[in-house]
């Protein structure tokens, strides 16, 4: 097949999330040569007409749709499955629509809510809240940003009163220059839990939302010494922060009865996000654990990462998949799409 490799246009200012998404391209670009496709790159940025001109031009049998940030903003990134709905083109992942509810935070907690998924309570900058408010640590987040962007370990505050939360909220804003919330913070376990739709045959003509695999969730573990473990955007990013270094993915859960009962529950939780918010392909779902060993959704990630060192590589590892068959799943389940886009 011919394969269009749409990526995000990064520049040489770039961040280190920005620019492992060259990184991720190279990968699946030798993952569908081996396949025996042809794959052709992509740059997608805020001008979407050369895109357009290329695509248009190739003719491409199916997108492989890698862009996460366009223009340096994750919530605009789903213009590029929007575009590709707009040229006929199948694409790999979730479509526009999904990215939107997903990307923005503060909206994918609302639908969480209205569907009965659990999410930490929150505050906005104008003081609008979802959940039952109660006194305690806050995480300042930017509403439409992925990759831990803007949270450092000074992105935990204490908050009395949802005033106080909304006002933080708002100063967070001002600093970052780029909307933020505040969102309780859950000082558990902390999950996440990719879906790779079915093989082809088990759900053909579904579109966003059919059948789906969980694949076997990881657990971040923090080691030696943290006043609050939190997966900062130097712990994500920097291989020189020591929180790159105490933060580590595993795969090790006991097999006894409560751990039993927890990994059903990330896995009924994940597969609820994926039908709410009509995802296809690929997903990851972030999730904290209470106290009462309740999972708690903190994120939605309709394009999670698909380089080789990155989770979702890793858990289909751990599911016995390789790099190269799970790149082949991804692509099949684009072909497999009867229409494309909302």
């Amino acid at each position: 097949m011919r394969v269009a490799l749409l990526h995000s246009r990064v520049g040489p200012a770039a961040g280190a999330d920005d620019q492992d998404t060259l990184a991720q391209a190279a990968a699946v670009r030798r993952a569908l040569r081996s396949l025996g496709h042809s794959a052709v790159s992509v740059a997608v940025d805020l001008d979407l007409g050369p895109a357009a001109w290329t695509l248009a031009r190739l003719r491409p049998d199916v997108a492989v749709n890698l862009v996460e940030t366009i223009g340096g903003a994750d919530g605009l990134a789903h213009f590029a499955p929007d575009l590709l709905a707009h040229l006929g083109i199948p694409f790999t992942g979730s479509d526009g629509p999904s990215l939107v509810l997903t990307n923005d935070k503060p909206l994918c907690k609302r639908l969480l809510v209205a569907r009965g998924v659990a999410t930490p309570a929150w505050v906005e900058a104008d003081g609008s809240a979802g959940g039952e408010f109660a006194p305690g640590e806050f995480i300042l987040k930017p509403c439409r940003e992925h990759a831990s962007k803007g949270i450092d370990a000074d992105s935990v505050v204490l908050a009395a009163t949802p005033g106080n939360a909304a006002l933080a909220a708002r100063r967070a804003s001002e600093r970052l220059g780029r909307p933020c919330f505040a969102e309780a913070y859950v000082a558990g376990r902390e999950f996440a839990v990719s879906l790779l739709a079915a093989e082809a045959g088990e759900a053909e003509g579904e579109q966003g939302g059919g059948e789906v695999e969980v694949l076997p969730p990881a657990e971040m573990i923090f080691h030696g010494k943290w006043e609050r473990p939190l997966l900062t955007y130097a712990a994500k990013w920097d291989p020189e922060s020591p929180e790159y270094e105490a933060s580590r993915r595993s795969f090790e859960i006991s097999d006894d009865p409560a751990e039993n009962d927890l990994r059903a529950k990330l896995a009924n939780a994940a597969r609820a996000c994926w039908q709410a918010f009509g995802l296809a392909g690929y997903a990851r779902v972030d999730f904290r654990v209470d106290g009462q060993g309740r999972p708690l959704v903190i994120d939605v990630n309709a394009n999670p990462c698909l380089a080789p060192d990155a989770g979702f590589a890793a858990a289909c590892a751990e599911a016995g998949l390789t790099y190269e068959q799970t790149v082949a799943r991804i692509v099949a389940a684009a072909i497999m799409r009867k229409t494309f886009g909302a």
